[in-house]
């Protein structure tokens, strides 16, 4: 076998979905955040509780929370082939989740009455005797009378309602009597889901195409083969045919959007059919979060249940934590500081900023933190782990939920914490779901005869009994039987071990693959399972995997921890051995590091597990070494990126200080001081370390020239963030004449690099000209080397430095060009930011055409920036870049002003201020502010503008920003002479409140020694004073 292992990496977009699945963002507070005016919205409503009135019985008629949703979902994103009508020229569907899926958030999604108000709601849930039963916001069920139903509606404007398993004659009718709706449809009891997916498919394929309710209800109703009988209708009898409104077509978006209701989700597991732990759940919706406790524990052997009753609680409740929830697979590598790294990347925070930083987003930005397997956890890590979760605000609402097998002592300790232990099923939930699933599979061998027998087998266990009915449906009943006769109370240890014993006679070929794998504490890619498993590596896999020996992640491998612990105690390698797999494995690894590249470090659950495959080996090689430290420092030097995104840059640098005292000062000692000083850069206060590390590196002589150049970029990159950018061009300009030196050897994209980044230094300091020229050059190196990201990103930079230069025709037609390569290749964050600078080339045409009085060219340009804000809205819903999101809904607002749109464009304006406060970006909140307070008072609402204005004083004096506090001063001063001159023919109320608001605003411009403004207030104050006389 070769022993050269080659990594298959897929170069493409961060999202190739073919709909805008929104992150993270409360469309159902907000529906203009997603402009849902651009679709046919559907709001969903998916009721299903798990515990019934008051929380001690079971529901009425359970339903899967996710699988309803993902039937819904699939149904109305994926045309069905028998479609009556064509997936050609359709509305895009918006789909939105109402979470939680109470009366309270119901009335609050519909009591929107703008152009972006849901027009369909379809409903799952329960239903009987003219009542809906909805859930409270502990998961319990709700009824809601038909009376109430109809006062839910009023507000809104609703044309169409589906009522799935619940539709009330009386309801629909009270629905088309005393609201918006125009139409119900719907069946009283639940079909079949392949039925109500296919109706569904059909029914919304109608409605996008622009036919009436009633003619897309016919033709979803031919698309069933059965139970068509099941459904029924009911229409205005005023209206011939039902038709919901579709916008316009040149406003209309280009794809689906999906929002699952819930704050951003980081890996947290959607798993189907839930059932059973009633009661724990119960308490945990009642006590998370609760004051003074911040940790919840639930322990229990593996397979008993933990991630599958944690995960449940999070797709209800995760609601509750407007700061999101991060799912944090915790393995021997783990460190508490990779921990805060994901929190404060969860909450867009500075990865390495200090923790109190971290501490004040999550106060006000509550979020849940999961760590699965937090027995793995080292005891030194435990300690850390303790120590912040006893930093986190006792007032606050964030919380940490860690399952483990068997806690450490030490966490047993932590004050105000809450444990518990999971049990095996009741014997009603262990039967639902081994009949569950035989009926999924068809096992009819599986019934009332065999049930009780299985079980009793089975131990009540979820891990066994799914691994039961895995061995009947390959080798049948009795295999399993057999199986699980030998199994005792300590389940995991007692099936691998048997298993493994059975492998090593039967397949040791397939025992193996696990055996050569134990060194990998974490997932690993199939270009490894096929060095590990020979040439049968394929039958090896799904033996192991029918085994439980093996897990697939998507295109990853894991052996489960249980079964690597099992293997690393019974099979132990000799020295030369182990030495010689780490030798191949620090090779590939290498490799597929660097043929990633710097800047493609988002961390994957691929590029996770890599790196933690690469600590772990690393980390060996410290303490037993074998293989040299040259290998080392060059795995160390390809993976310092994804180590400084992860939030390891103090792990690295201990790691490369190490290894650099054992090598010679060579190409691979200036590659690894390179790698040690870009790191130390990220950490707070090291310049001075990371200058001088930088500074040894360029100085090395006699040296490969890529390398050295490589060395002199860094240096300069350097200096330019320490703002000594003469001392930085020079480092620049020596990378660059090294490169031409090295000839055909080149690194050309070390090259176009090195370009890009002095013209960003050249615009910095104010020489656009020599800017455009470096960048213009990147761009020929880029194409040279077809990067595509690093190529898209220059353009924009050279696009941006050519519109400062008054170049706007050569800056479009350049981004229009990039814009469709980013299109084809859906990269749909680079579209949003693309379109961005589209929209800000014409507003400033807008702006000089109407300087120059030409109001048609003006409102043509202005109207172009305006499709391009909203297209580039959806692009950057998906992605959790909220600065973006937030300076292209401040642009539109300023846009939308000047189209004389002012109610959308103070919407979307307050938008864009509500974003960069939540991330605290206080200077671009100062400005939005502003903006916000000058469209208000073009409005007419003076009370909002001053409420505006005053925030955005408060936060330019907290900067220190004299200019802009002089700029917002006088801004106040014109909203009160507006108010002032409808204060002297107003009523004497008015005059009177007039009067109180200039006098506080005149005591706050007194306080900042702003002496012309108030001499301005009090000449206004004193007219309206004569006009109370």
């Amino acid at each position: 076998m070769n022993e050269k292992l080659t990594p298959e990496l897929v170069e493409g977009a961060l999202s190739t979905l073919d709909y805008t699945l929104v992150n993270g963002r409360d469309v159902i507070a907000d529906p203009g955040l997603a402009q849902l005016r651009r679709y046919i919205s559907v709001l969903a409503i998916i009721a299903a509780p798990y515990a019934g009135l008051g929380g001690d019985q079971d529901p009425l008629n359970p339903l899967d929370r996710a699988g309803e949703w993902k039937l819904l979902r699939e149904a109305l994103l994926y045309p069905r082939p028998n479609a009556t009508f064509p997936p050609n020229n359709r509305v895009p569907l918006a789909l939105v989740r109402l979470t939680p899926p109470t009366s309270g958030r119901l009335a609050q999604a519909l009591a929107d009455d703008s152009p972006d108000a849901f027009q369909v709601v379809h409903l799952v849930c329960h239903g009987e005797r003219d009542m809906l039963y909805l859930e409270d916001e502990n998961g319990h069920e709700a009824y809601a009378v038909a009376e109430h139903v109809v006062r839910l509606f009023k507000p809104g404007k609703v044309r169409l309602v589906v009522m799935d398993g619940c539709f009330s004659h009386r309801i629909a009718q009270m629905l088309l009597d005393e609201t918006s709706v125009e139409a119900v449809v719907g069946t009283r009891r639940k079909v079949t889901p392949e039925n109500a997916a296919t109706f569904a498919a059909g029914l919304y394929a109608g409605l996008a195409v622009g036919s009436s309710v009633q003619e897309a209800y016919r033709a979803a109703l031919g698309t069933l083969e059965t139970q068509a009988d099941r459904y029924e209708i009911l229409a205005d009898e005023n209206a011939f045919e039902v038709l919901i409104p579709l916008p316009p077509p040149n406003l209309r978006a280009t794809r689906p959007l999906v929002c699952d209701g819930l704050p951003r989700l980081v890996d947290v597991p959607q798993p189907e059919g839930f059932i059973g732990r009633r009661e724990l759940l119960g308490m945990m919706a009642r006590d998370i979060p609760t004051a003074e406790q911040r940790l919840y524990t639930v322990t229990g052997p593996a397979g008993i249940g933990k991630s599958w009753l944690v995960a449940e609680f999070v797709g209800r409740f995760g609601w509750r934590f407007p700061g999101g929830t991060l799912w944090f697979p915790v393995n021997a590598q783990t460190t508490t500081r990779e921990i805060i790294a994901e929190i404060a990347r969860l909450l867009e925070q500075p990865l390495y900023a200090p923790l109190e930083t971290l501490l004040a987003a999550m106060r006000a930005r509550p979020v849940l933190v999961v760590l699965d397997g937090a027995e793995m956890l080292a005891p030194a890590e435990v300690d850390a782990l303790i120590r912040f979760i006893r930093s986190l605000d006792p007032a606050g609402e964030s919380w940490m939920i860690l399952l483990a097998g068997d806690l450490p002592e030490a966490l047993r300790q932590i004050e105000a914490a809450q444990y518990h232990e999971l049990d095996a099923f009741s014997y009603k939930a262990a039967r639902t779901l081994a009949m569950r699933l035989a009926v999924e599979r068809k096992l009819d061998v599986l019934d009332v005869d065999t049930i009780d027998d299985f079980l009793e087998r089975a131990l009540n266990l979820p891990w066994l009994i799914v691994r039961g009915v895995n061995v009947i449906e390959s080798d049948g009943l009795a295999a399993a039987l057999k199986d699980l006769s030998a199994v005792k109370a300590d389940m995991p240890s007692a099936y691998i071990n048997q298993r493994i014993k059975q492998l090593a006679v039967e397949q040791e070929a397939a025992l193996r693959l696990v055996v050569r794998a134990q060194g990998l504490p974490d997932a690993f890619d199939g270009t490894l399972v096929a060095h590990f498993g020979g040439d049968r590596t394929a039958q090896h896999v799904t033996l192991l995997i029918k085994y439980g020996l093996l897990e697939r992640e998507g295109e990853l491998y894991l052996i489960p921890p249980p079964v690597l612990a099992f293997v690393r105690q019974q099979f132990v390698f000799k020295t030369t051995e182990q030495t010689d797999l780490d030798q191949l494995l620090i090779n590939y690894f290498t490799d597929t590091w660097q043929a990633l590249g710097p800047d493609d470090m988002a961390l994957t659950r691929a590029r996770r597990a890599m790196l933690n495959n690469t600590r772990a080996l690393v980390k060996r090689q410290m303490a037993a070494g074998g293989v040299g430290p040259a290998a080392v420092a060059d795995l160390l030097a390809a993976a310092a990126p994804a180590f400084r995104a992860a939030g390891l840059a103090e792990e690295f640098i201990r790691y490369a200080q190490a290894v650099r005292e054992k090598l010679p000062e060579d190409a691979t000692y200036t590659r690894l001081q390179v790698a040690l000083g870009e790191t130390q850069g990220v950490l707070p206060r090291r310049e001075s370390d990371t200058g001088w590390t930088l500074h040894v590196a360029a100085s090395q002589t006699n040296l490969d020239a890529n390398v050295l150049a490589e060395a002199n970029r860094a240096y300069g990159r350097h200096l330019a963030r320490v703002e000594q950018y003469p001392e930085a061009e020079q480092a620049y300009n020596s990378a660059l004449r090294l490169l031409r030196h090295a000839g055909p050897t080149a690194d050309r994209l070390l090259g176009a690099s090195i370009l890009h980044e002095w013209g960003c230094l050249l615009v910095v300091q104010g020489q656009p000209d020599e800017a455009a020229q470096r960048f213009q050059s990147a761009v020929a190196g880029y194409a040279e080397v077809q990067h595509v990201r690093r190529s898209i990103a220059v353009q924009r930079d050279l696009a941006a430095t050519l519109s400062g230069m008054g170049e706007l025709d050569r800056a479009e037609d350049l981004l229009r060009r990039v814009l469709a390569t980013a299109e084809h290749l859906k990269l749909r964050d680079e579209c949003g930011r693309l379109r961005y600078r589209l929209a800000l080339l014409h507003n400033i045409r807008g702006l000089a055409a109407h300087q120059a009085g030409q109001r048609d060219e003006s409102r043509q340009e202005w109207s172009a920036a305006d499709l391009l804000l909203l297209d580039a809205v959806v692009d950057l819903l998906p992605f959790p870049d909220t600065v973006a999101l937030a300076r292209t809904f401040h642009e539109l607002g300023r846009t939308q002003a000047r189209l004389m749109r002012m109610d959308d464009a103070v919407s979307n304006a307050r938008r864009g201020q509500l974003l960069f406060d939540q991330i605290d970006r206080l200077d671009e909140l100062a400005e939005a502010s502003l903006t916000l307070g000058q469209l208000c008072m073009a409005q007419g609402d003076s009370v909002a503008a001053q409420d505006a204005l005053h925030a955005a004083l408060n936060l330019a004096v907290e900067q220190g920003d004299q200019e802009r506090v002089k700029q917002v001063a006088g801004v106040l001063v014109r909203v009160h002479h507006i108010r002032v001159r409808h204060a002297v023919y107003a009523d004497r109320s008015f005059r009177r409140n007039t009067l109180d608001q200039a006098s506080f605003t005149r005591a706050v411009l007194a306080d900042l020694g702003l002496t012309e403004h108030v001499n301005s207030l009090d000449h206004l104050m004193q007219q309206v004073q004569q006009r109370a006389i």
